[in-house]
């Protein structure tokens, strides 16, 4: 089978269970476990056939069974188990592109031992390093510092994969990790790549051992550690919330829901998940407007901007200089940056795209480097910058940028040539580093630290899924990522009307409107009903296209606060949508009382009279309109129009040809064909038509469809429909000459 079929068959059988079709379920999990030849599996299908039988042989005699639930959920638990053992086996066997089962292959091939004896190993040879850094530095131990050093990585790495690829995970597995998170004697990078691992297993295959270390780590006194473990936890909750019920888990977070910081900290990282969904329209705006414009300046800025180092630009800093200011206020680059600075420090990701091009080196071929926690004495590091380098700890105080990109800018310094390297490094010192660490400080306190920790950690998850060379061969979680509100294990830390209303207002600021509906909803069922909510959610309706719905909510609104000019508005713009003018122009009637000198009321006003074939009470308002703003030309149309419906032909003739000398659309050109037709002047009507094929972003199939959706208007002002065919067909002639 294919990698397609596979997947295919998988997801067909666990689609099944989910609908609890076991019947089916277990026919097919038999032939799939005697097509691998697997006796194994064949046994283990066998039997959780027969406990299935008789749980229903005894549900069937009407034999109470208190724990029937539990014991019908641990059946489809162990189903789940066996699907994804087959897939993994199927996979392994016929897949030979694929990163995780080339991983494991070569794993399997070096032999290098279980999770507990790589755990083991890599220990020791910390135990090596540290001896190495005891002794007097020398040419030789410098070399045998490296080597370790080299040593070390090698085994995180091996590590790292093998924790990832293990599944399911044994007793002693599980044993040898949680020992190794609780561990005071190794490095906490370390420890937060055994997180990563257990997150990236668990997307492919998941199984409760790995949610339940993570949701343990959450308890460890480091703080980085717990809270990645926690977004990790979020992220397979997200993901695999249908096949969490065991109760155990369930215990486990009830249990972590008693603790002070677990609510805050389950909002925030909630919060950060969500937020990846804007990441890609802050790159857009980077590489769309904000880029291209500073380009534009390049031949007078370049001494002042430094464009090829645009990710060291401190946005706020470019408004310091009042030389520059008027520049950035005249090319509108200036507003750009402020908008990028207010969405870096509402947590959006402002430098994916400015890095995305720094992810080609050879160091970030490993899938684990991608998750590595940036530290100084990382070989890599130290080969790019030197040993005891200002600069490299510059990097590390860094606030603002991920651990991938702080790879990312420490290794593009390899290309810098010596010369210019040593000269920046000369330009630093130690003030530098106490400068950086107490901006770091500052940031931390205002964002609170917590939010800093998971909003880096899930960039860097981020530029995996979204850069990594293969990342076609992993499941991308944040192109799925379920409304947590929704999962059942976690709804009830979410479901506050405090963090509903954070979480509905940020989905609802960002204009996801769906997202942002159904989650003022849960608020209006537990909180006082106000004006505003009910606002929220009729406009996300609106936006949606759900009209009807829509003013229903914006109705509540008005009960609520009966003055509101914006309700009022919006109910009347929503009766006009679904062409409701009578009920419209009652709303804009009344608007018009609050507002009697605004020229869009009037206009609006002049548009429902229009449609509802009122042309003197439309002129009035468009009169009225023109009246109270002489410099806009809005009111030309519509007049010009209605004097046309009056059969004033001569007037109508006049706001065209002002119409026409100012800007005219194709549409323009249209209407004054009709008149020209109406007046009984076929000639001029047939050159007008023309003009408005010649129009941008027009042709003769908008003509003719122009003229045939004002047929009625055309009929009704006297024109036969034997000339309208006649002029369409000259029309056509006309254009070919």
């Amino acid at each position: 089978m294919t990698d397609k079929e596979i997947y295919n068959k998988r997801q067909l059988i666990v689609a099944d269970a989910r609908q609890k079709h076991l019947h089916n379920t277990f026919n097919q999990l038999t032939n799939w476990a005697e097509e691998l030849g697997d006796w194994q599996l064949t046994d283990e299908v066998k039997r959780l056939e027969e406990s299935y039988l008789m749980m229903l042989r005894y549900a069937l005699d009407g034999i109470e069974d208190p724990s029937r639930q539990d014991v019908y959920n641990g059946i489809i638990d162990s189903i789940y188990r066996c699907v994804d053992r087959m897939a993994r086996k199927s996979l392994k066997n016929d897949s030979s592109s694929k990163v995780y089962f080339s991983t494991l292959r070569l794993l399997e091939m070096q032999r290098v031992g279980n999770i507990g004896q790589l755990i083991e190993r890599y220990t020791h040879s910390l135990s090596q390093s540290s001896l190495y850094n005891l002794i007097t530095d020398s040419s030789q131990n410098t070399t045998n510092r490296r080597d370790a050093s080299i040593n070390n990585e090698r085994l995180e790495s091996d590590i790292f994969n093998r924790v990832w690829t293990t599944y399911p995970l044994s007793v002693d597995d599980t044993s040898a990790i949680e020992q190794a998170l609780q561990s005071q004697a190794l490095p906490s990078h370390f420890k937060q790549l055994l997180i990563s691992a257990l997150l990236l297993g668990a997307l492919d295959y998941y199984e409760d051992a790995r949610l339940k270390l993570l949701l343990s780590a959450y308890q460890q006194e480091d703080k980085t550690l717990a809270l990645t473990a926690l977004c990790a936890a979020m992220i397979i909750m997200s993901r695999h919330h249908s096949r969490i019920n065991n109760p155990r888990i369930v215990n486990q977070l009830k249990s972590l829901a008693e603790m002070p910081s677990w609510h805050k900290d389950v909002t925030t990282a909630f919060l950060q998940l969500i937020r990846t969904r804007d990441t890609e329209r802050v790159s857009r705006k980077m590489q769309d407007e904000l880029l291209p414009e500073m380009m534009k300046f390049r031949p007078d800025t370049t001494g002042k901007f430094n464009i090829d180092k645009l990710s060291d630009i401190d946005i706020n800093s470019l408004e310091e200089n009042p030389e520059w200011q008027e520049m950035l206020e005249n090319s509108g680059i200036g507003e750009k940056m402020k908008e990028l600075t207010e969405m870096q420090q509402d947590g959006s990701d402002v430098f994916m795209s400015t890095f995305a091009h720094l992810k080609s080196y050879s160091f970030f071929s490993t899938v684990s480097n991608w998750f590595l926690p940036f530290h100084i004495d990382h070989t890599e590091v130290v080969d790019a910058m030197g040993h005891d380098s200002v600069f490299a700890e510059l990097i590390a105080s860094s606030p603002h940028l991920c651990n991938s990109d702080k790879y990312s800018f420490a290794l593009s310094l390899k290309s810098v040539p010596e010369s210019q390297r040593s000269m920046m490094m000369s330009q630093l010192d130690s003030q530098n580093i106490i400068v950086a660490e107490l901006r770091n400080a500052s940031l931390s306190a205002a964002t609170q630290q917590h939010e800093n920790i998971i909003n880096k950690y899930v960039q860097d998850l981020y530029r995996f899924f979204h850069l990594y060379r293969a990342k076609d061969d992993f499941p991308n979680p944040f192109k799925s990522l379920s409304n947590l509100i929704d999962i059942p294990v976690l709804k009830h830390n979410l479901k506050d009307t405090e963090t509903l209303s954070i979480v509905a207002e940020f989905y609802f600021k960002r204009k996801y409107y769906n997202e942002a509906y159904n989650t003022f909803s849960l608020v209006a069922e537990n909180s006082r009903p106000h004006a505003a909510l009910f606002q929220k959610m009729g406009y996300s309706l609106q936006q949606m296209g759900n009209t009807s719905k829509a003013i229903s909510l914006y109705e509540q609104a008005e009960l609520l606060n009966a003055e509101s000019q914006w309700t009022i508005r919006n109910l009347a713009a929503c009766h006009k949508t679904l062409g409701q003018f009578g009920e419209a122009l009652k709303y804009y009637q009344r608007l018009e009382t609050m507002r009697p000198d605004d020229v869009s009321i009037a206009l609006n006003i002049g548009h429902c009279y229009l449609a509802l074939d009122n042309i003197k009470e439309a002129l009035h308002n468009y009169y009225k309109a023109e009246f109270l703003d002489e410099q806009s030309t809005r009111a030309w149309r519509p007049v010009a129009w209605c004097l046309m419906l009056n059969r004033d032909f001569d007037q109508s003739l006049a706001y065209y040809n002002r119409i026409i000398n100012n800007e005219p659309t194709a549409a323009d050109y249209l209407n004054l064909g009709h008149l020209h037709l109406a007046s009984g002047q076929a000639t001029k009507a047939i050159d007008a038509y023309k003009q408005s094929i010649a129009a941008e972003g027009s042709s003769i199939d908008t003509f003719i469809n122009g003229i045939k959706n004002d047929e009625s208007t055309l009929l009704s002002l006297g024109v036969n429909a034997e000339m309208i065919s006649f002029i369409i067909d000259a029309v056509q002639y006309a254009s070919k000459q």
